[in-house]
């Protein structure tokens, strides 16, 4: 027995019931607080980290209308602007102009399709109708009228390989053109991205 008999009321253990309410409550209440954070946080944190594993910068992998097959005359290189979606880090944007192409017509509604992006370093392309070559104005490369690397009198073509072709298709009277760009100054034709 002690001598003071307030201190013989004993102190409330962990095993008690109302310590253990507390507990299990303040327990119940920091996990569904965790778990309404994490179910809130998860799309802020996709679409800050979408750049890490999204692809970025693509264009579509569908074929854009170019024109009605009656646009283009036979044998001769026209320019085009191909307009489609592109997909940026955190948006697609539609109708964006993609980039130019040179679309020269051959017989039997047969077609090549290429980039204006020219593949030694990237500039841009312009068809020369006197000479009948594609030329590059910024280093001099140049190419026949089919796409291919050609080498003038004394002077070396810096473009490590002829014009880039695309992908093309007749589609219900027009032709549609798959746009890509692909990396200069390799030899390989290797796409962007």
């Amino acid at each position: 027995m002690s001598r003071f008999p307030h201190e013989e009321k004993s102190q409330k253990t962990p095993e008690d019931g109302d310590l253990s309410r507390r507990s299990a409550l303040k327990a119940l209440t920091v996990g569904t607080n965790v778990a309404i954070g994490a179910l809130l946080s998860a799309p802020v944190l996709g679409t800050i980290a979408f750049p890490l594993w999204g692809k970025t910068g693509e264009q579509s992998a569908e074929y854009s209308v170019v024109g009605p097959l009656t646009k283009f005359d036979e044998n001769k290189p026209t320019k085009f602007t191909v307009v489609g979606d592109s997909r940026d880090a955190w948006q697609t944007i539609r109708r964006k102009n993609l980039g130019a192409i040179w679309v020269v017509r051959g017989t039997n509604d047969s077609f090549q399709v290429f980039s204006t992006v020219c593949p030694h370093l990237g500039c841009a392309v312009n068809w020369e109708a006197s000479r009948t070559t594609f030329h590059c104005p910024c280093h001099g490369s140049e190419f026949d009228q089919t796409g291919r690397r050609t080498e003038t009198s004394g002077k070396q073509n810096p473009a490590p390989r002829g014009l880039d072709e695309l992908e093309w298709k007749i589609e219900n009277g027009n032709l549609l053109v798959r746009y890509q760009r692909f990396v200069t100054g390799i030899e390989d034709k290797k796409v962007v991205g």
